[in-house]
């Protein structure tokens, strides 16, 4: 949902951290990690969420987008690429395929599918991280491409000079 400052026209929005919290704690239970270590990962979706979310800004939400299932996708791999120890090419690797597993559409609002979005980009959070530690990969353009998230999925700061 958007804050109030999101829709007064400031910068940024607030919702739950419904995707981060939900990430976490399979990968700790997993990988044996310390409460520290799980706060660590949590704050560091915190950050990579709400940093997508400035540069998709209104537009993305305007477009039809839930951002939960979204931006939402983005945190979740940072929180697993964490708590799994990626190497930071790897955790990069891990956002890019986020970025192509992302998704969620505002027209299923007051229908059982809506509940299913933040569930679903925790889930391909952990399968991204999981997928880039096995050695997969993504375009490092997946945020600032032609065709990356911001291009696509309406941003903000899409088409401006980089």
């Amino acid at each position: 949902m958007w804050s109030r400052a999101s829709r007064a026209g400031l910068p940024g929005r607030r919702r739950s951290a419904s995707t981060r919290s939900r990430t976490p704690w399979p990968a700790a239970e997993h990988t044996g990690a310390s409460g520290a270590e799980l706060l660590d990962a949590f704050l560091l979706g915190y950050q990579i969420d709400y940093l997508a979310s400035l540069a998709l800004g209104h537009e993305h939400y305007r477009r039809g987008w839930h951002a939960t299932s979204t931006v939402g996708t983005l945190g979740a791999a940072a929180v697993a690429s964490r708590m799994l120890g990626l190497t930071t090419g790897q955790a990069g690797h891990a956002l890019a395929i986020a970025a192509s597993l992302a998704g969620g559409l505002r027209v299923n609002f007051g229908t059982p599918t809506k509940a299913l979005h933040a569930g679903a980009a925790a889930r391909h959070g952990v399968q991204a991280a999981q997928l880039a530690r096995a050695g997969a990969t993504g375009s490092a353009d997946w945020l600032l491409g032609g065709h990356g998230m911001l291009a696509v999925f309406g941003g903000d700061l899409a088409g401006q000079p980089r």
